[in-house]
């Protein structure tokens, strides 16, 4: 794999398997394979940036999970990759000295004196341990520009509800996590770390950061932060409350529409699959991988418009059939040098069973197309889009101002509509709220009001009247709407010490850095398509040096920072971060190379517009809060379906 000159983090995610980990265990142990034991989190890590088969590939004959029986391997070095947790650390000091030949250790994240402190009370056990590492991988790389922490959409609840107690939690996960990711990509000197002053949750997750980043490794350990590539790097910490709209909004971008509308099946290692509308998986369809890092189709239209890629993919599906044998392939109904739709392309591709995984790639991204497309006409979705578009930018789409009556009465008569859903009315009316009730204070927690949100907006809105218009009394289907306008109460509250003008003189001695972004503008290509998240301004101001720094203060982690060669920005969203803001800032990253600059975006989560609407009616339901709270299921794992390797560990060859 070709090295991205600055250093996706998806790419330094794979780097850290490979060199900091893989090819350790081969020097350390001397031997051509080696046993791979892990635990049901950390395998859900290494799924993130590769396969089984390269996993084998790279020397790993069998992969094992630590709380399942296994049989004793004595002639066999073991290497063990496990998030550290007192559970796994328990299971693994119960060990017993004649499993393996040798033990070699390493920790997603930064193991705990406490954990460590019962490795060392095993010196028998701690004779077999050649190799102890810390891999700061305790997160998800998505892509190149996009992490997420891997919490549940729940923490939400926990920062905005009402116990101090879940909140302390969900930052100190928030931070832990954080860490890996940061020293990941640089070393701990190398950090300033930023945050608006009046959002709660993104002081303590920033301030906590910065201690985290200066703590030392624990005693005995190694961290793998020889290969931080950035010599300089800012981290803006913000919470998911400074932007409410940007998960509700529908976005048609290839990516963000398919995690909105479809079903997809996150249940299994290699990426999110897709079957098709109403289908299951089955032992057919098990390579139907839609989201592949590794797949350059994918790569090249997951942030496109829905409507770009209908037209483009069907050209690169045209060439690729027909450079592939495909155009002798015989389809019903076809004369020789007619064009094929992408109906007789999926037909085509299911019909070469001999490509086999990238077909079946070929394949879910043209079902996937297909049912986006059919949803967007059967669910009405445009008349609700331009409602949105409207309410979002408060600007038609002839770019004048909005009225707030003709904005109303058209939302009225979606929520009157019965062919519209529910599950729809919900998502406009809690975002109609998040416009209401935004306002000037959202500056100081990183946010901006809509040019909607006026006094006369504000006074014509009526929570209650809209879910009467729409039929909804159901308090599960209220909850959302109840549980933002809870949140966006306590924002206002916590900014009322703060003056906010546009012409304070705190922008007086802002410093002027070298502008690496271009002008900035909205691509208004579609009517449907107009709003820019919030992150755009956001990571614009901080790359270009505009950000208050009375409204954004820095925290520096040491005094010894170097700020030549490489710089890395990053903004982190406490809640989670949305498939739309991803692509914005991919796009901007885009935008900055040549600059030796790079962007990343991260968030506690990847939030869908359903699990946002669900962790909202967790801050006003206690019921429906527990339920999003729940970890992820185990991914499914079969060791022998997944490897096609099998290896004679006695004495270490392929069998």
């Amino acid at each position: 794999m070709i090295k991205d000159d600055l250093g996706g983090i998806w790419d330094a995610y794979r780097r850290r398997l490979i060199d900091g980990f893989l090819k350790k265990v081969k020097q350390a142990s001397r031997a051509p394979y080696f046993v791979l034991v892990v635990d049901r989190e950390s395998l859900r890590h290494l799924s993130t940036a590769m396969t089984m088969k390269e996993i084998s590939q790279n020397g790993v004959s069998l992969i094992e999970i630590i709380d399942k029986p296994r049989e004793p391997l004595p002639g066999v070095n073991a290497a063990f990759v496990l998030t550290p947790t007192p559970e796994s650390v328990n299971m693994l000091v119960s060990e017993s000295t004649k499993q393996y030949a040798a033990f070699h250790l390493f920790f997603t994240s930064k193991l705990a004196d406490r954990e460590f402190s019962k490795l060392k009370e095993k010196p028998a056990f701690m004779k077999k341990v050649k190799s102890l590492w810390e891999l700061n991988i305790d997160f998800f790389a998505i892509e190149n520009n996009c992490f997420s922490l891997g919490l549940p959409a729940g923490g939400i609840p926990n920062l905005w509800g009402s116990s101090a107690h879940y909140f302390e939690e969900e930052v100190d996960s928030v931070v832990r996590r954080l860490t890996s990711a940061c020293r990941l990509l640089a070393r701990p000197e190398a950090w300033t770390v930023r945050y608006p002053v009046a959002s709660k949750p993104a002081e303590q997750v920033a301030k906590r950061l910065v201690r985290s980043l200066s703590a030392k490794v624990s005693g005995g350990g190694e961290s793998s932060d020889e290969a931080a590539e950035y010599n300089s790097a800012t981290i803006l910490v913000v919470d998911r409350m400074c932007d409410p709209w940007s998960p509700l909004v529908h976005d048609f971008s290839f990516q963000a529409m398919a995690n909105d509308v479809l079903e997809l099946d996150h249940s299994m290692l290699g990426g999110s699959r897709y079957y098709g509308a109403g289908q299951k998986a089955n032992d057919e369809n098990t390579d139907a991988i839609l989201e592949d890092e590794q797949f350059p189709v994918w790569k090249k239209y997951r942030h496109k418009h829905v409507a770009d890629v209908s037209s483009q993919l069907n050209e690169d599906l045209q060439s690729f059939v027909k450079s592939n044998a495909a155009a002798k392939v015989h389809i019903k109904g076809k004369e020789p040098g007619q064009e094929l739709d992408l109906k007789d392309l999926s037909s085509a591709i299911q019909a070469l069973p001999e490509y086999g995984e990238l077909l079946s790639r070929h394949s879910a991204m043209v079902n996937a197309l297909n049912d986006c497309l059919e949803l967007f006409k059967a669910g009405n979705l445009d008349s609700i889009a331009r409602v949105e578009q409207d309410l979002v930018t408060g600007r038609t789409a002839l770019g004048e101002r909005c009225r707030s009556k003709k904005v109303l009465s058209s939302m009225v008569d979606l929520l009157m509509a019965k062919e519209i859903g529910t599950d729809d009315k919900v998502r406009l009316t809690t975002l109609a709220l998040a416009i209401a009730r935004s306002e000037k204070f959202m500056y100081y927690s990183g946010g901006r009001p809509s040019l909607l949100s006026g006094a006369s907006f504000k006074s014509r809105f009526d929570l209650d009247e809209c879910f009467d218009l729409a039929r909804i009394s159901s308090p599960e289907k209220t909850a959302p709407a109840r549980g933002l306008a809870m949140v966006l109460e306590k924002i206002k509250n916590a900014a009322t010490d703060y003056k906010y003008s546009l012409e304070s003189s705190d922008y007086k001695g802002i410093k002027k850095g070298v502008r690496r972004l271009p002008k900035r503008q909205v691509d208004a290509s579609y009517d449907v398509s107009r709003y820019q998240p919030h992150v755009y301004s956001l990571t614009a101001d901080l790359v270009e040096g505009y950000l208050l720094p009375t409204i954004f203060p820095e925290l520096q982690v040491t005094d010894k920072a170097n700020r030549g060669g490489k710089t890395l920005f990053m903004i982190f969203f406490v809640g989670g971060v949305t498939h739309s803001e991803m692509r914005t800032v991919s796009l901007l990253s885009e935008k900055c190379k040549g600059e030796n600059a790079n962007i990343i975006v991260g968030g506690s989560t990847i939030l869908t517009p359903s699990s946002f609407l669900e962790s909202l009616a967790g801050i006003a339901d206690a019921s429906i809060r527990s339920k999003v709270l729940r970890p992820p299921a185990p991914l499914q794992f079969d060791s022998a379906k997944e490897s096609d390797q099998k290896v004679d560990l006695q004495n270490g060859k392929p069998a």
